[in-house]
């Protein structure tokens, strides 16, 4: 479900001028552990403290090999703990490119919607620093932001069956009145942590794949986040 505001008239009105400019990169130095994964929204308060005010889009980039940064649940740690499991069976080696492989699965760079300069997180969602090589004891985080001429909208969109669902229609007929026309990039930013999204062939149904890679007998095999039924963990 959206947290956002309704979307605001268009053209907005511009800027203050202290945030037009985009921010030059902050770098963050964070202690990680090797097989962890750490809640960081907290380490992130240095950079959030100078976009009071901002909308726009801050990014994350982790320059540290072995180390990837991503989001999902923010409150049970055993949800922590099934992921490294399951990231264990896809990749079970233990060296260096084992560790580089686990990172690219989860990603080395992050973009998050930023409004009157908080970041637009759904109700349970938090962002993951993850430590996959031996040797790491510091990641090293690049973090830009753009600014926005607008506040972020929002929507709430109901999957009604797990499956792949097409959004496009949903995206621009929430869009502010002449957006579509101006140029520009848009970031989409879903807010439930047992979905995500993808560009693919239209029609295409993802799920019987993400499926096949991780399977709902895992959650009878060895995870221990199944309070919440066999799709769950797996989403």
């Amino acid at each position: 479900s959206s947290v956002l505001p309704p979307s605001p008239a268009w053209p907005p009105s511009p800027l203050p001028s202290r945030l037009v400019p985009a921010m030059p990169p902050f770098a963050l130095s964070l202690p990680v552990k090797p097989g962890r994964i750490d809640l960081v929204d907290r380490a992130l308060e240095p950079v959030l403290g100078g976009l009071r005010g901002a909308n726009g889009v801050l990014n994350l980039f982790v320059q540290t090999h072995g180390c990837a940064v991503t989001v999902n649940e923010n409150c049970d740690s055993s949800v922590r703990h099934d992921m490294l499991n399951a990231l264990d069976r896809l990749v079970p080696e233990r060296d260096a490119a084992a560790a580089e492989t686990k990172a690219l699965l989860y990603g080395k760079s992050l973009c998050l919607p930023i409004a009157n300069g908080s970041i637009q997180h759904g109700t349970w969602q938090g962002i993951y620093l993850c430590g996959f090589g031996q040797d790491a004891t510091k990641a090293e985080v690049a973090a830009t932001f753009v600014p926005a001429r607008a506040r972020p909208f929002g929507f709430t969109f109901g999957a009604d069956r797990r499956a792949s669902h097409i959004l496009d229609e949903q995206v621009l007929r929430h869009l502010p009145p002449g957006a579509a026309d101006e140029p520009g990039v848009m970031l989409v930013h879903e807010q439930h942590t047992s979905a995500s999204l993808a560009v693919a062939q239209d029609g295409c149904d993802l799920e019987p794949g993400m499926s096949a890679i991780i399977p709902e007998k895992w959650n009878r095999e060895f995870f221990t986040h199944t309070m919440e039924g066999d799709d769950d963990m797996p989403g």
